[in-house]
């Protein structure tokens, strides 16, 4: 362990070869700033009493830069400055400006340990981070401490800071050291603190947010990749803020804490660009992903295995991999822009400011005298906003499938109500078109077609049970000489009117009438006997005879004669002969004098 030397402490007047800053001169939005020439001396603790001595140890270096730019490459080891440091500033007119001066340590590492030489040559001890050493097995690192309270009562003394390095290519004093009240600067960094909870809250929200979108609609794995991209991206800003060495504050964990930072350097960029594929498909992703995973798989390997100081040696390296997965997810948003996605272009304006971010923040970490970073907040905003966007899409498309789902069953029932309606209007025309296909279209009574299908299956049935079954055909008297005196116009009106005649005779709903042809009418009577069916027939040749056809013409006066012959008694073997025995009988009664009835007997004329 090193600890700091005393011996004869020297005066101010000796003081004045030493590198100051002076509070007075200083410009006012400049005031504090220890930016410019210090004190320095490589692998020596200097004494208080010898800082003001020549040596050749001790030189003058401008500040803020990274310990391995102040060495010289024969002082080095190797590639890298290993060793031990001091760093020394004077600070003249301190309590004239400040009530309670404190600086931030932010940007200072390894291990580190501060003191204030006060002019009568005692020193008091403003802290440290880790233990000190002289060579890197004894070094402890610890978590920073960020702000060290200077003297009150000081208005004049010198700010020496020891320090080691031994695992990192970046050490040093290499961010801006700056003198301020304590009060402005605990303020400061609680605001930084509070924006940085805040956004590492907003963060998370994002990351549960997208998983319970993920859980809730398992088939869409944008919600999911999306989670993985906020993760990574709050994982490497915990990191890279110190926040998880804070609440791990072991010395074991300080380097691999520093590994894993380097390897988030690459995880939210292929995070990204696996999002980003999955959005817009490219036939080239697969190589893209391929790669970049192959990328992390070897640059995790090697930064778990290599020593700490040549990893970080290599960080321009790694942030050169990162701007090249970058440009790769560029790629396939332009190709997307190309192919006219509507996502990709929403993509392509919020993605610019992350970008930038983005390579602020690679300039920052290459430059000692600016450390102004912000990707992390541009990333998570970036992050929370497409989440948003993709939250809405999911919640109205969750709408509408509610919507459809509430509404299903009232719209079934329409449709169904609707499709019946239809069946029913279409079974009506069917009915009509097959009326129509079985009736005669002046009468409206069955046609031949019909007569003969439904006398043929009447037939077969009675046959079948052995049953009477009468047939009578009609013709009207005279009809050729209606037709020729008054037109047939009125012929057909007396058709019509027979017909309604015949539809009034309140027969069974199994007999059946239809027009044979011409002037012939056609009466089947299942299960009746020759008897019957006479009985029946002979009224109504009666009750015809005594009808009139009246209108534009003279009333016409109309008979018919009738033909009945029955399936036992005519022993006819179908339906056709039946229809010709009761034909013969027609004529038989149109030989007898018409207006008359007259029934088949076996020795009825052929």
């Amino acid at each position: 362990m090193l600890t700091i030397p005393h011996g004869e402490a020297e005066t101010p007047d000796q003081w004045e070869a030493i590198p100051t800053f002076d509070l007075a001169t200083q410009p006012v939005e400049k005031r504090g700033e220890l930016s410019g020439e210090w004190g320095f001396a490589w692998h020596q603790q200097l004494n208080p009493a010898t800082l003001a001595e020549p040596a050749e140890s001790k030189r003058t270096v401008q500040l803020p830069d990274y310990l391995n730019n102040l060495i010289h490459p024969e002082e080095r080891n190797g590639r890298f400055a290993q060793g031990h440091a001091t760093y020394f500033v004077r600070i003249k007119n301190l309590s004239d400006f400040y009530s309670r001066p404190a600086i931030t340590m932010r940007y200072v590492s390894e291990a580190w340990a501060a003191y204030w030489l006060f002019p009568d040559g005692h020193t008091e001890r403003l802290g440290g981070s880790g233990e000190l050493a002289t060579d890197p097995e004894n070094q402890v690192i610890r978590d920073h401490i960020y702000v060290l309270d200077l003297p009150r009562e000081s208005n004049d003394g010198i700010l020496v800071v020891h320090l080691s390095a031994y695992h990192g290519a970046r050490a040093g004093l290499y961010g801006l050291v700056k003198v301020e009240e304590q009060e402005t600067l605990i303020r400061s960094i609680l605001g930084d603190l509070t924006i940085r909870a805040v956004f590492f809250g907003i963060g998370l929200f994002v990351v549960f947010q997208n998983l319970l979108l993920y859980l809730r609609h398992r088939s869409d794995q944008s919600f999911l990749l999306l989670s993985v991209f906020a993760f990574a991206g709050i994982a490497r800003s915990a990191f890279a803020s110190n926040y998880v060495t804070y609440f791990v504050n072991q010395p074991w964990f300080s380097i691999p804490a520093v590994k894993i930072e380097y390897i988030l350097i690459l995880w939210p960029g292929i995070a990204a660009l696996h999002y980003v594929c999955h959005l817009f498909p490219w036939r080239w992703n697969r190589l893209l992903l391929s790669t970049s995973y192959l990328i992390l798989a070897v640059a995790s390997i090697y930064t778990l295995l290599a020593p700490m100081v040549e990893v970080s040696y290599y960080l321009l390296v790694y942030n050169a991999l990162l701007v090249l997965i970058v440009l790769a997810a560029v790629c396939v948003v332009i190709h997307g822009m190309l192919r006219r996605h509507e996502m990709a272009f929403f993509f392509s304006r919020s993605v610019i400011p992350l970008i930038i971010a983005m390579l602020n923040d690679i300039v920052a970490a290459s430059t000692p005298d600016y450390n102004f970073y912000f990707a992390e907040y541009a990333l998570i905003l970036f992050l929370f906003i497409h989440t948003q966007r993709q939250a809405v899409q999911f919640v109205t498309a969750l709408r509408v499938a509610e919507h459809l789902s509430n509404n299903l069953q009232r719209e079934v029932e329409l449709k169904t109500s609707e499709l019946s309606l239809r069946n029913r209007e279409l079974e009506a025309k069917h009915q009509r078109v097959k009326l129509l296909s079985q009736t005669d279209h002046l009468t409206g009574l069955y046609n031949r077609q019909s007569l003969d299908n439904r006398t043929k299956a009447l037939f077969e049935q009675a046959e079948q049970s052995d049953s009477h079954l009468s047939l009578i055909m009609m013709d009207i008297d005279h009809f050729k000489p209606i037709n020729d005196r008054f037109g047939h116009q009125v012929g057909d009106e007396c058709l019509v009117h027979v017909a309604s005649f015949l539809r009034g005779l309140n027969l069974r709903h199994k007999d059946l009438i239809a027009r044979f042809g011409g002037e012939e009418f056609t009466i089947v009577l299942p299960d009746t006997s020759i008897e019957h069916a006479q009985h029946l027939i002979e009224d109504v040749c009666t009750r015809l005879s005594k009808e009139t056809v009246s209108g534009s013409h003279y009333e016409i006066q109309l008979t018919a004669s009738f033909g009945i012959a029955e399936r036992v008694i005519s022993q006819a073997p179908s339906y056709e002969e039946l229809i010709q025995k009761a034909d013969q009988a027609l004529y038989q009664a149109k030989q007898n004098g018409r207006n008359r009835v007259e029934v088949y007997q076996s020795d009825t004329p052929e």
